[in-house]
Formats: C-alpha cells, structure tokens, sequence
C-alpha cells in the first residue's frame, strides 16, 4: 500500500472539486481507494505477479538461469503490459474518456494506455 496510500488525498482533493475518479487496483486495496472517494476497479489479470510460462517464452532469452527472472517480480512488466493493456482499454471504453490517466512508474502500461486515448499520462512517484 506504499504506493497506493500517498495517492489517496490527491483522490480525495479531486472527488471534492467535482471529478469522478476510477481507480484500478488489486481488491485488497477497494475500501481504501472508495473510502477516499474514487470507483474501484480490478486489474483483470492481477500485477505483479511471477511471470507466467507464456511470458518466458516470449520474452525470457533461452538458457537465461531461472533465478534471474522468477525471483524478479518487475521481469513480468512486458507480460503484464501484454496482457493488461486491452483489457483496461476494453473497461475503459465503457466509461466517459478520462482527462488523464494517474499510474505509479511501475506500472508502465498506464503510459501505453494514456498514449492511446490521447491523453495525459501523470506519474505519481512516492520516497
């Protein structure tokens, strides 16, 4: 919730100056964001988590050492993008065209996304 908590009053000051906000995230985190005002939504395919077996063998060079990709969570960010980019478009498209899409730079395919509604894409970056 590292990433998600700091972004919970910027929800919350945009809910009171009259913006609807709709927030993907994982379902551990629905209360929090709907408690700060925003409609939850899911990922359809999850994030983060270990890269699937499809996703080695598209994006994994052969004979690279198993360790170096099923002990790094951030190895699966091309297959996550693969897989969540048309989902979140297909929900998206049934929602009224967001000003602008707010994503942690983890979660790069929220740039892809922006770029292809045409919109801006802001970065939220918490230390």
């Amino acid at each position: 919730t590292g990433h998600v908590n700091p972004t919970l009053s910027i929800v919350a000051e945009l809910k009171s100056r009259g913006c609807q906000i709709t927030y993907f995230v994982d379902e551990e985190l629905r209360g929090f964001v709907e408690a700060a005002g925003a409609t939850w939504r899911p990922f359809r395919h999850g994030c983060f988590r270990p890269i699937d077996e499809a996703g080695i063998a598209k994006y994994v060079p052969e004979g690279t050492p198993t360790e170096r990709y099923s002990e790094n969570p951030h190895m699966a960010a091309a297959r996550e993008a693969e897989l969540q980019v048309p989902a979140l478009l297909e929900d998206l498209a049934g929602l009224p065209k967001p000003t602008a899409i707010i994503h942690d730079p983890f979660i790069s395919f929220g740039r892809v996304v922006a770029h292809v509604l045409g919109v801006p894409a802001i970065v939220t970056l918490t230390m």
